[in-house]
């Protein structure tokens, strides 16, 4: 009978028969020097078929020992497996299969591996749900990491990912995710991967934002911007655009700021990044940007409206004190003529009680009081009716304008300004 015909038997009897025709394969040399073989090797496959896996595993390892058959170590193997030592199994499957052995052996021996391998996988992935229930999740993913070493199941590494998410290691976890979509697998676990990836990168870019805001805070401008373009790198956000230009302002680099701005005019008009870019490139140039600059005359418009609203205040307030002044200085004068025309006079309607010289420069004080009120009025009046001018001409730029972009199937309807 051959070897690898034996090999092949399963049940309980057939088990028998390879146990008790192993003794017949010995060479006559080794069979007259190890008597006892034959009889452990029945001794193991009753033991076997009992269901006494460590007995039957003893009695093939002393029996292997004086004659390392092949098929004696598939039995070995067998009793691992049974005994769910799947490590040990796996090794002796292997050395199973690089021995000299037919072809048809070898590819059940390499079957067997795979039915070890799932089976092994399937005890780890119990052990890691169980630990991943009871919050263990550095230890489920160690498992995880074994399990998906025996099958490669992608699903093992979108687990994974997970796990590592829980534990806070973002990177790691979308470096998982990446990988997972670069294997084969369906349009369903594509799209889920694909939500997950961009609520990773959501967070992992509002945690290098909140870094970069740091490492500015503590001076170190270098490591900020280098955290801001990484962030930038996951997600194109035209907002991490906008904070890299300005730590560029800050660090008084004003031609790569504005680089960073002008790059953000390729926006949809009426972007509010675009018109943030808009307003700085105006601000350090004092020009409008090239190529569309109607989104920011709105915006200068509504600004300049707002200053001159804020002058006319200041206008307003300058004259009210000029008016103030003013009275102050008509009372000053009619006080100085009051006290001339009741001073006692001589018959040649001189004034007598002071000399003839100080009524002169009390005349002349009162009349340069009434002269100065005069133009304090004039002046104060001109820049009331200014302030009023400056105010409403102000408040109508600064109005609240409908804007309607269009779009597919209709129109966006906003205001731009203010009411």
């Amino acid at each position: 009978m051959k070897i690898d015909t034996v090999v092949m038997m399963s049940s309980a009897r057939k088990w028998l028969i390879i146990f008790v025709l192993l003794t017949g394969l010995l060479p006559p040399a080794v069979a007259s020097g190890t008597r006892d073989v034959s009889r452990v090797v029945r001794r193991a496959g009753q033991a076997f078929v009992e269901g006494d896996y460590p007995t039957a595993l003893r009695f093939l390892k002393k029996a292997y020992a004086i004659y390392p058959a092949a098929n004696i170590l598939w039995n070995m193997a067998r009793c691992y497996e049974e005994m769910n030592n799947y490590e040990k199994a796996l090794r002796a499957y292997r050395i199973y299969t690089g021995m000299d052995l037919p072809d048809k052996s070898k590819k059940e021996g390499r079957r067997r591996i795979g039915l070890v391998k799932q089976k092994w996988a399937s005890a780890l992935e119990a052990k890691a749900e169980d630990a991943r229930a009871k919050g263990d999740f550095r230890k489920a993913v160690f498992l995880y990491k074994h399990v998906y070493s025996l099958i490669n199941d992608p699903i093992d590494l979108w687990k994974m990912a997970r796990l590592h998410y829980k534990i806070g290691e973002l990177d790691i976890a979308l470096a998982l995710l990446d990988r997972f979509l670069g294997l084969k697998i369906g349009r369903d676990e594509v799209a889920a991967a694909k939500q997950e990836m961009a609520g990773i990168k959501l967070k992992l870019q509002e945690q290098r934002l909140e870094q970069a805001k740091k490492e500015a805070a503590a001076g170190h401008f270098a490591g900020a911007m280098d955290v801001l373009k990484s962030g930038y790198g996951l997600r194109n956000d035209p907002v991490v655009k906008i904070e890299i230009a300005r730590l560029h302002e800050h660090m008084g680099n004003k031609a790569a700021a504005l680089k960073v701005y002008r790059g953000l005019l390729t926006l949809p008009p009426g972007n509010k990044v675009r018109r943030v870019a808009e307003k700085r490139i105006f601000e350090l140039t004092g020009k409008a940007p090239a190529g569309r600059p109607a989104g920011l005359k709105r915006v200068l418009r509504v600004n300049r409206g707002k200053k001159m609203r804020v002058a006319s205040y200041v206008i307003g307030g300058t004259a009210i004190a000029l008016l103030v002044t003013g009275g102050v200085m008509t009372y000053l004068s009619g006080r100085d003529f009051d006290a001339l025309d009741n001073a006692t006079r001589d018959s040649s309607s001189n004034v007598t009680g002071m000399s003839q010289s100080g009524a002169a420069s009390l005349q002349s004080s009162a009349r340069m009081k009434q002269t100065l009120s005069w133009a304090m009025y004039g002046i104060g009046g001109a820049a009331a009716v200014t302030s009023v001018v400056l105010f409403f001409y102000g408040r109508s730029m600064s109005r609240a304008r409908v804007v309607a972009m269009p779009v597919k199937g209709g129109a966006l309807v906003g205001f731009h300004g203010e009411f």
